[in-house]
């Protein structure tokens, strides 16, 4: 209902009172993304989830890096940076994730559109 900035507001609040879960950052990238076309400030987002996840701050973190540098390369690409993007996925991939289930297929969905420009 373009109530943005209050489901913003909600996910820094949520991210205060629950730091260890990494929905709630990968939450605010998206909204960045999605809501705000501000692909700056969701791959901001998406970098500071990467390093709360190896400095071990995160629940769960090998899932939430994979799916950080998901919107990592995404957010590159939509930034003009094409061949940053493709060398974050190439190297996601490279590591052959378990887990998230989707990541692989979502990284090579990437990989094919990119083919294509």
């Amino acid at each position: 209902e373009q109530r943005f900035g209050e489901a913003l507001a909600i996910v820094k609040d949520l991210q205060r009172r629950y730091p260890r879960n990494p929905l709630f950052r990968h939450l605010e990238a998206t909204i960045a993304d999605v809501y705000y076309h501000d692909h700056a400030r969701s791959l901001a987002a998406s970098e500071a989830l990467v390093a709360a996840a190896t400095r071990g701050e995160v629940n769960q973190p090998d899932i939430a890096v994979v799916r950080a540098r998901l919107n990592i390369a995404v957010q590159l690409d939509q930034l003009g940076q094409r061949e940053r993007a493709r060398q974050a996925i190439d190297a996601l991939l490279a590591g052959a994730p378990a887990a998230p289930a989707d990541a692989i297929a979502r990284a090579r969905e990437l990989q094919r559109a990119w083919s294509t420009r």
